[in-house]
């Protein structure tokens, strides 16, 4: 009795909160937006570096979004030890009413006999199913990442499931919001047979008269200092994985963390509806359900939201300066250099060798030359960002480049500044 009235104790005080963030955050909206130089939207990369038609990408795989087809979601699952519910999460996907879609599921070393459940998907033709050794969450999902080739991305875990109208809504809001990079949703709370939560979670926004429904904040503002309020309903535009980068794996909160940067660099909403399009499970086995494991995350919160007070965000609000590479350029202190390079052969790569990187220095190459499939990859290894300005389909080798396609950049956009912010945060990860 007295465990379950600290837990609504608990609960009342995230409320209180809550309500307090949102009065301080409309209180000094207008200071704050004034003072906010961090976040570009697609709009303004249409006008400057994409020329209308958004920034193709070579992230490895073809790009399925063209010519005006339907968006391709891809959803990764990492699964370690969690045969117990991974049919209900594979089939609520494969019952999505949204059809376009592919399923990369990583078996993270699991040693619960999984492939006994995996072996009647291995023939679904938008199920591919990849083994691994264990190396953690962070590790499943970067690689899980790598193998997709859809425009919109998200991840569940394989516990939890989807309601069937999950991917059409928010792919649905996605195409009627170009501005907005990610989206996310309202969610339920279940306990491990399926029924509703009935009790209060500290962290969770549960709604007081039915603690099962989790209403999410839509004052994404409060995100970076309040908690992973996004939830476990999400998803996003491959020009946002492809800036903000991969999942960290030395912090022990990646999802928040990717968030948080997330939402330093581009827009991100709820959902125009308060429907509930997700179940979160909640039992033995799962990080929340762990009371000593939710206590350990609590204090990496804490830890993630003073590096980003501290570290990243001054980085974000230092002046950015863009300029053609000359040897003889002075790099002050005080500011990001994003450093331009024309690259047209495999013999001008001798500059780039004998540039001098500092930690704010971003070095973007530019690459004229039709030519080049075979000596990209060395490129790769000398700067932090390929522009080409033709097609090639060399770039779709290339796992691990950074590559942007682009036949007349503008390198003074918003965008690219944005690649620097995130490319030099990244540094002190």
């Amino acid at each position: 009795r007295r465990l379950w009235w600290w837990e609504w104790r608990w609960w009342w005080l995230q409320q209180l909160n809550w309500w307090l963030g949102r009065y301080v955050s409309r209180r000094f909206a207008s200071r704050a937006e004034a003072d906010n130089q961090l976040t570009y939207h697609l709009a303004l990369i249409a006008q400057g570096f994409s020329k209308g038609d958004g920034v193709q990408l070579g992230n490895g795989h073809q790009n399925w979004n063209s010519g005006g087809a339907p968006a391709v979601v891809s959803i990764v699952m990492p699964v370690y030890n969690q045969r117990a519910f991974m049919v209900e999460a594979i089939e609520s996907i494969v019952s999505q009413t949204y059809p376009y879609w592919e399923l990369i599921i990583v078996d993270d070393g699991s040693t619960d006999q999984l492939e006994a459940v995996l072996g009647p998907y291995r023939a679904h033709d938008r199920i591919a199913i990849y083994h691994r050794n264990h190396a953690g969450l962070p590790a499943a999902l970067n690689f899980g990442f790598d193998q997709t080739r859809g425009d919109l991305l998200t991840w569940t875990s394989a516990d939890n499931f989807l309601l069937p109208t999950n991917l059409d809504q928010m792919v649905n809001f996605l195409n009627r919001h170009p501005n907005v990079q990610g989206v996310y949703t309202n969610y339920l709370l279940l306990d491990e047979r399926g029924e509703p939560y009935r009790r209060p979670v500290p962290g969770f926004y549960q709604s007081f008269t039915h603690p099962n429904k989790v209403g999410l904040s839509a004052d994404v503002g409060q995100l970076n200092t309040s908690a992973n309020f996004i939830g476990a309903s999400f998803l996003y535009r491959r020009l946002l994985a492809k800036v903000v980068g991969q999942y960290s794996d030395n912090l022990g909160v990646e999802d928040y963390d990717f968030m948080m940067r997330a939402n330093s660099l581009f827009t991100l909403s709820h959902l125009d509806s308060d429907a509930y399009l997700y179940g979160y499970r909640l039992h033995s086995n799962s990080l929340t359900g762990a009371n000593w494991q939710s206590r350990h995350i609590n204090r990496q919160v804490a830890d993630l939201q003073r590096f980003d007070a501290i570290i990243r965000q001054p980085l974000y609000r230092l002046p950015c300066l863009v300029r053609e590479y000359d040897p003889r350029l002075r790099l002050t202190a005080g500011a990001i250099w994003v450093l331009i390079v024309t690259v047209s052969s495999r013999q001008e790569l001798q500059r780039l060798r004998g540039l001098k990187r500092g930690q704010r220095v971003v070095v973007i190459a530019a690459v004229t030359a039709g030519d080049s499939t075979a000596w990209l990859p060395e490129l790769a290894a000398l700067c932090d960002w390929i522009v080409l300005r033709h097609q090639t389909s060399g770039a779709k080798h290339i796992l691990s480049a950074r590559i942007l396609i682009n036949a007349n950049p503008d390198w003074q956009s918003p965008f690219v500044k944005t690649l620097a912010y995130s490319t030099v945060a990244q540094r002190y990860q």
